[in-house]
């Protein structure tokens, strides 16, 4: 059909974010593991059948906090590219825009977290706890995981205010009354999850 995708415009476009989709579905299935093996060992942790470190029960506590943060970093992009193709706005390429943030963020905040918890694990001072930080490299582990979710909160409200920008830029040049009613739902959509989204960021930073 020419390259032309009903849902998210051209092929290429289709394909990349069906790739995004899929990248969003790991991370969320990898934060689901990590707390499953979590709560699965505790058990067996606090009665004493199992000796851990209390670092490590730390880095699995607290992983999966930031695979979950990823998969929300990602994911307004690609709910982006759906409303913008039902919005009808068009030369719009947002997620190939995002691609290098989204890796490049993801890159550098994993290499921080290795070094974090390389250095956590192998600290010779007693951990007193797996559930709240005690040494420096911990404390530094819980400052980043608000500041990434501030900047979920971030990305969230400005992909919402830069598609509405985009549709206000769109109305200029078709028929204002044939969209509006159709548009008005659509964003309206658009602002209560993103909004809520924010919200929840915003509290689970703090």
């Amino acid at each position: 059909s020419s390259g032309i995708n009903a849902e998210y415009g051209t092929e290429d476009e289709s394909i990349l974010t069906m790739n995004w989709r899929k990248v969003i579905h790991l991370l969320f299935l990898f934060e689901s593991i990590f707390r499953a093996a979590f709560f699965f060992i505790q058990p067996f942790f606090f009665e004493g059948d199992l000796s851990i470190r209390n670092s490590f029960n730390f880095l699995m506590n607290t992983l999966p906090t930031f695979f979950y943060a990823s998969a929300f970093l990602v994911l307004p992009f690609v709910y982006g590219r759906v409303y913008r193709k039902q919005l009808e706005v068009v030369n719009i390429n947002l997620t190939q825009e995002s691609r290098g943030f989204l890796v490049g963020l993801n890159i550098i905040i994993y290499t921080i977290l290795f070094i974090l918890y390389t250095f956590d694990i192998n600290d010779s001072r007693k951990h007193l706890s797996f559930s709240l930080p005690t040494t420096e490299q911990e404390f530094m582990i819980v400052y980043l995981d608000s500041a990434l979710f501030i900047l979920c909160a971030l990305v969230w409200l400005s992909n919402f205010f830069w598609l509405h920008r985009k549709e206000d830029a769109e109305d200029r040049n078709f028929n204002k009354m044939e969209r509006s009613e159709k548009n008005k739902r659509l964003l309206l959509e658009m602002a209560i999850a993103a909004f809520l989204c924010v919200f929840s960021f915003i509290c689970r930073a703090v």
